[in-house]
């Protein structure tokens, strides 16, 4: 292991929130770093990461213990097979939670109130009733991935008076706020009874391509698909498909298969799509940011007193277990 090693860390943290992390660990060395700017000889040095670093720089990672993401997603670590198997991961699971459910809960009435018709309307200076919307009250909800996020969004819904059927790996969720719970073998017999179907799923081999030209098919005419997890779990000529033929009511997408989206793209020419470029989170609001930093400092204690880490990513998985694993018996070897 590389002598006097570091916690490198690449959150856009203030002083009083740089003191909150040191103070979790006080005889360490810190080197705060951004995206744009941190080194080869940053990462070598680090024994703790805190924030994502490029892919790149991974294998560089020699002295590296403990990566700790700001991200809920650990996808593009582990594609990358890049991340020294004896390093312990762990994500920001929870940090995303509100800010998340708040912009799927915007995008889902933009569509339903159909408020896009009537942007279009205004930029031309037509005064036109576009006719026909719908109601959350009395709608039913089929939530696909009833985590923290998936969860937060089903708690709103409900107290919005949404019957909420919730599908998870297992069937099994430690967050469920539904009426009914399902596991994801049931998806296509659940899919019918959905007004609205959200995607809030991860990239696992599992889920590549979950929702295609079957499942769209599947879904009650006219229904409504948001997709705020990932790209890869969408066919994209599939949904492409089932919004131009009018069988779904509309849909809105943050994330997509190839990002950035490029401008010859299909999904671009599609009038009763919403597309927002992977922003739904936004890693940096406030509130986000805050907790991202509690769940790295109580990590940051826990490391240090040799404790279990909160919110380890199971590799097979590609996402946090829950109840939390053990942790790695050599961590501090």
């Amino acid at each position: 292991m590389v002598k006097d090693t570091s916690v490198l860390v690449l959150l856009p943290l203030k002083e009083e929130q740089r003191e909150k992390l040191e103070q979790a660990a006080p005889s360490r060395r810190f080197v705060y770093q951004r995206l744009e700017t941190v080194s080869r000889e940053d990462v070598a040095d680090a024994e703790i990461i805190i924030g994502n670093i490029p892919a790149k720089l991974l294998p560089e990672c020699k002295a590296l213990r403990w990566y700790q993401l700001q991200t809920a997603g650990a996808d593009q670590v582990l594609s990358s097979r890049m991340l020294p198997p004896d390093v312990c991961l762990t994500n920001a699971s929870g940090a995303y939670n509100q800010s998340q459910a708040e912009f799927m809960l915007g995008v889902l009435l933009a569509l339903q109130k159909r408020l896009m018709a009537y942007w279009a309307n205004q930029q031309n200076r037509v005064w036109r009733d576009e006719g026909f919307e719908t109601m959350l009250c009395g709608s039913t909800a089929v939530v696909v991935g009833m985590g923290e996020i998936g969860g937060t969004l089903a708690a709103m819904l409900a107290g919005l008076g949404v019957y909420i059927i919730g599908i998870t790996r297992t069937g099994v969720s430690s967050r469920a706020v539904s009426d009914e719970l399902y596991p994801a073998q049931q998806l296509l017999e659940q899919l019918p009874r959905g007004d609205i179907v959200v995607s809030v799923l991860p990239s696992t081999p599992d889920t590549v391509h979950l929702f295609s030209e079957r499942e769209f098919l599947t879904m009650r005419r006219g229904a409504l698909f948001i997709n705020t997890g990932r790209g890869s779990t969408v066919d994209t000529r599939a949904l492409c498909r089932a919004l131009k033929s009018g069988h779904l009511g509309g849909a809105a997408v943050d994330v997509v298969e190839e990002e950035p989206l490029p401008p010859e793209a299909e999904l671009w020419e599609i009038p009763n799509l919403l597309i927002t470029p992977h922003i739904a989170g936004h890693d940096f609001l406030p509130c986000v940011l805050k907790k991202t930093l509690a769940i790295a400092a109580e990590n940051l204690r826990r490391y240090e007193k040799g404790e279990i880490l909160k919110n380890r990513v199971d590799p097979m998985l590609g996402y946090r277990r829950k109840p939390e694993q053990k942790p790695l018996e050599d961590l501090h070897q």
